[in-house]
């Protein structure tokens, strides 16, 4: 039941958030990722599914060598992951969390893209048992590569 102080709240809450709740006003209009992967991998489905719960449109362009087409990309294979996204003029490899996604479009910083190599457990769209620190790296345009961030694991609750 509803009493005066829960509905004035909610009647403000209303006027000042933006549809959708926090963080939509940010990306009203996420560019679209154009996502390539192996048909078999499941672990891709659900990264892609964290974007677009976030507000990405993702366009999936399944292929038959995820190694082949990331290298046909630039991409060294000690940054590569299970998979490989393009989106407004940038790499973003493997599983990559929505904040730095964000960052590197509002940034926009001399890159060729950001990446999260091999398959970390605890990255997003691979939680689960025996999660682990990760680390994201920039891949800079002359090749050159820097770690950019480091996420630490979420504990079990």
């Amino acid at each position: 039941m509803l009493n005066r102080r829960t509905l004035s709240l909610s009647m403000i809450m209303a006027c000042v958030l933006p549809r959708g709740g926090f963080g939509d006003d940010e990306f009203p209009t996420s560019p679209a990722l154009e996502l390539f992967h192996a048909a078999s991998c499941g672990c891709c489905r659900n990264w892609v599914r964290y974007m677009e719960d976030s507000g990405f449109l993702v366009r999936i362009r399944l292929v038959e060598d995820i190694k082949g087409t990331t290298r046909s990309f630039g991409i060294p294979d000690d940054l590569a992951g299970c998979h490989v996204a393009q989106v407004d003029g940038y790499l973003v490899g493997g599983h990559v969390p929505v904040d730095e996604l964000r960052k590197l479009l509002t940034n926009r910083p001399p890159w060729k893209g950001i990446f999260v190599p091999g398959m970390p457990k605890g990255a997003p769209g691979l939680e689960g048992p025996g999660q682990a620190p990760y680390q994201v790296f920039a891949l800079a345009r002359d090749g050159s590569q820097h770690m950019i961030a480091t996420y630490q694991p979420i504990p079990d609750e």
